[in-house]
């Protein structure tokens, strides 16, 4: 499905991946990772599709096994972490079969569309083999 992940941008401890879709070579999307905390090999890992006739098929899953991947091999992250609204339970979902655990939950961190909402931590660690 993923043909590549090419080093889209690299601005010092941000690493921007280009989402490369095999079959018809078009860029579908992004995997940002970072920024970096070297000194506790921590890193945010966002992952974008922004082309909607790909949501739904299972590449944002298979792109956040990528850039975990990324992270863990080629950036000297030990915990990758993020956050999302309680609501986006795709994304959620896309993290939590990518090998992700959801590790918090912040009441009432957001405001959307004068509601307050909830905001999902999640995080992954290398696995170990």
């Amino acid at each position: 499905l993923l043909d590549e992940l090419s080093d889209f941008e690299n601005k010092g401890e941000v690493f921007v991946y280009a989402v490369v879709f095999a079959e018809s070579n078009l860029v579908i999307g992004t995997i940002k990772i970072g920024p970096v905390h070297a000194v506790h090999g921590t890193s945010d890992l966002v992952v974008l599709l922004g082309d909607v006739e790909f949501h739904g098929k299972g590449l944002a899953v298979e792109a956040i096994i990528q850039g975990n991947k990324l992270a863990f091999s080629e950036h000297n992250v030990r915990k990758l972490h993020g956050g999302m609204y309680a609501s986006n339970t795709a994304s959620i979902g896309a993290y939590l079969k990518a090998g992700w655990v959801i590790e918090g939950n912040l009441k009432d961190h957001y405001t959307v569309n004068g509601q307050s909402m909830d905001r999902v931590l999640v995080a992954c660690f290398p696995s170990i083999d």
